[in-house]
């Protein structure tokens, strides 16, 4: 189907749909920075600042497994 044979309102409809679409692939980008640099900056902290054992670094490894777990639920939650 070409994009003339469309009529204005079909065409509006899609274009509506595309903007949706590449705004949701720019936000999943800007999230996905987000989570990726807490979870590299709690790794940083608890390996080169605090120490690998010390008892301050688990609260760095609590961090990093609640940042993952969120981003699982928000991946694969049901709509």
């Amino acid at each position: 189907m070409k994009r003339k044979d469309l009529s204005s309102e079909d065409r509006t409809f899609l274009e509506l749909i595309a903007k949706n679409v590449w705004q949701a692939r720019r936000e999943g980008v800007v999230v996905g920075t987000l989570y990726t640099l807490g979870v590299l900056g709690c790794g940083y902290l608890a390996v080169f600042q605090i120490g690998i054992s010390e008892p301050l670094s688990f609260v760095c490894y609590l961090g990093i497994l609640a940042i993952w777990f969120d981003a699982y639920r928000r991946v694969f939650k049901r709509p």
